[in-house]
């Protein structure tokens, strides 16, 4: 799947600059995205990087009771960057390809030979989407269902308990059922606002 020079169907932008993969190591994205960052500034190679992306999502869990948002990453073991990585001649730019070569953390192109595949922008635009839309907090999947019995630990309702009487995994939502004034009443809340009551 390695061509010669980059396909119209590759995601050029402005120039050549065309989005690559990276392969890093399991658990350095991070730290390989900054350490490109800081070694190609430190050698004059930034104005042939336009971005460097590391794709997560967020979600939510709940530990001893509280509200916890972290990070997952979208693409393990994978960056992608935005670069112009030829010369006008069609050879490769060999400051770039010594700078990936020599970051600590980074394995190389995801591409055959010393040709780097580049991304069609059908690929570029799903890694964008994909990313934009899990910006936003998502409760990780809890272990209620209907007839579980909670106590709610935030809102005006802290302290009661009460039983699940229906769930939306989706918005993170549950519907409890709370005794008030001599009668069950349902009350609506998010996953985090309780936690599981062992009987």
């Amino acid at each position: 799947m390695c061509s010669d020079s980059a396909s119209d169907e590759s995601a050029q932008g402005e120039g050549s600059f065309y989005w690559y993969t990276l392969q890093v190591l399991s658990n350095c994205e991070a730290k390989a995205q900054k350490a490109l960052r800081l070694r190609a500034r430190s050698i004059g190679a930034e104005k042939w990087i336009r971005e460097i992306l590391f794709p997560v999502a967020l979600f939510c869990e709940v530990r001893n009771g509280k509200k916890i948002t972290r990070q997952r990453k979208l693409y393990p073991g994978y960056l992608f960057a935005e670069m112009d990585l030829y010369e006008g001649n069609g050879e490769l730019r060999q400051v770039l390809w010594r700078l990936i070569a020599e970051t600590e953390g980074v394995s190389g192109f995801v591409g055959s030979g010393r040709r780097p595949t580049p991304l069609k922008q059908s690929e570029v635009d799903e890694i964008r989407a994909r990313a934009a839309t899990q910006q936003q907090p998502v409760m990780s999947k809890k272990f209620y269902e209907v007839g579980t019995p909670v106590k709610i630990t935030d809102g005006p309702f802290a302290g009661s308990s009460g039983e699940v009487e229906s769930l939306d995994e989706e918005a993170g939502r549950l519907r409890v059922s709370v005794g008030l004034f001599g009668r069950k009443t349902p009350v609506d809340l998010e996953f985090w606002q309780v936690s599981r009551e062992e009987v």
